[in-house]
């Protein structure tokens, strides 16, 4: 890593340690509050591991990629990636499709 690189995360690591509280209470009552110190911890971890974390994300891209990119089709006439499958079933043509089917079914009984 370049040193501007290191400069830069060594003072966005000291921020962000400096904005955290020195003695977080045992027992929160506030779920806010422990809200916003679990994400500066898990922030903190992140900009302490980023090119770890970075690769981590890549190699999991990797080995998933086929799966990320294989289409799949809709029995309503649509085809969609796993990624976007719940985007997919919000569709109009979908949902249409599914009140279609299911006036006919009503019907057909």
């Amino acid at each position: 890593m370049s040193e501007i690189v290191k400069e830069v995360l060594d003072e966005v690591i000291n921020k962000i340690i400096q904005d955290m509280p020195e003695n977080p209470p045992n027992e929160m009552d506030d779920e806010k509050a422990k809200k916003k110190l679990k994400n500066e911890r898990r922030r903190l971890y992140y900009n302490k591991n980023i090119v770890k974390e970075r690769e981590k994300s890549k190699s999991y891209y990797h080995r998933n990629k086929e799966r990320f990119s294989t289409k799949n089709e809709c029995p309503c006439g649509g085809r969609y990636t796993s990624v976007n499958k719940n985007i997919h079933y919000g569709t109009r043509g979908h949902l249409n499709w599914v009140r279609w089917t299911s006036c006919n079914i009503e019907l057909q009984k």
